[in-house]
């Protein structure tokens, strides 16, 4: 019995060529296996993978500026770990350090979002 066939917006009418060494041809085939599929599903879900990842350019002010609030961000979050091991142990912590420490946190998250926005055009 014949398989019914596929509405008409799912029917794939489209061929595309492509030349490959016999080496990359196993290689192609292998992974396929590996991943239950067959060569062109492979291929088409590695691709269709590849092609919905959003790339952003942005300009080397914007890439300093991101990397140095990353850069501020890592004492902080040092900080916070330590705050909160102590907590852990000790069940008190200083007066206002935690406060001082997210209120840090809370500055580079504004900035890191403000940048984020910027780089996606959202703003």
């Amino acid at each position: 019995m014949a398989r019914p066939p596929s509405a008409p917006d799912l029917q794939r009418r489209s061929k595309f060529a492509l030349r490959l060494t016999p080496e990359e041809r196993a290689c192609l085939t292998a992974r396929a296996r590996a991943a239950g599929q067959t060569a062109a599903a492979f291929l088409r879900a590695a691709f269709m993978t590849e092609a919905s990842r959003t790339v952003v350019r942005a300009d080397p002010e914007t890439l300093a500026t991101l990397r140095a609030a990353v850069h501020a961000l890592r004492p902080i979050g040092a900080n916070l770990n330590q705050l909160t091991r102590s907590f852990h142990v000790h069940r008190d912590l200083p007066p206002g350090v935690l406060r001082e420490e997210l209120t840090a946190l809370t500055r580079e998250r504004a900035q890191v979002e403000a940048l984020v926005l910027r780089l996606m055009d959202i703003t």
